[in-house]
């Protein structure tokens, strides 16, 4: 069970992380047209704050939890933490963001362009294999859908292309639905194993009082 919620509670810390960054996307961009200025101290500052309280919250959890200050858990947290007080000294995060937001671009493209090889491989294999048509049709659909979505908005959202300037919105746009994924996927794992521990707990309760019974019987 420690382990189950050390799990959700790593999990839930990176999908917050996450999250503030695409909030600062927005904003950042939103407010000023582009990172440049100010908005570069300012992200950097509430990003590096954000990662310190996380981090710190997130050490003091997992040495409760686990009694031990040095292990991949905390010492992941402990880089986050060196992270958040960089950024807060050095004031580069918005350059950073800057960077991302470009190599975003080139990820929707290959993301994309391996979606629409992905899905027009399951159906020609689908196909030669005879396969019941209803049963792939639509999630290679779907699959295919996305794909081409996701190319050309990586294709037009290219430094080199230049046609979305909105390139930081659209990143903190897609960071923030990841983050709710995250968050609610790990949530319902975690739920999922505690009623299945329960179960499990009582369970063995009923044997160990059954067998108590058989004892004073005999």
């Amino acid at each position: 069970m420690k382990k189950t919620l050390q799990s959700a509670i790593t999990t839930w810390v990176t999908a917050l992380i996450v999250l503030t960054v695409g909030i600062l996307c927005i904003v950042a961009q939103n407010t000023s047209g582009d990172v440049s200025g100010n908005a570069y101290d300012a992200i950097s500052i509430v990003l590096g704050v954000v990662l310190i309280v996380i981090s710190t919250l997130g050490l003091v959890l997992n040495i409760l939890l686990l009694k031990r200050s040095a292990n991949a858990i905390t010492l992941a947290n402990g880089i986050i933490l060196a992270l958040g007080i960089f950024l807060v000294v050095e004031k580069t995060a918005g350059e950073l963001l800057h960077i991302l937001t470009n190599y975003a671009a080139y990820v929707l493209s290959v993301i994309g362009a391996l979606f629409v090889c992905d899905a027009i491989l399951v159906f020609v294999f689908g196909l030669v294999k005879k396969d019941d048509l209803n049963t792939f049709l639509v999630p290679v659909l779907f699959e295919a859908i996305i794909g081409i979505a996701a190319l050309v908005l990586g294709i037009l959202a290219l430094p080199s292309v230049n046609v979305i300037d909105k390139r930081l919105t659209i990143f903190g746009i897609i960071l923030i639905l990841y983050s709710i994924f995250l968050a609610l996927a790990s949530l319902f794992q975690f739920l999922g194993k505690s009623a299945s521990q329960k179960k499990s707990d009582t369970i063995d309760a009923k044997v160990e009082e059954t067998k108590s019974d058989d004892t004073l019987e005999a």
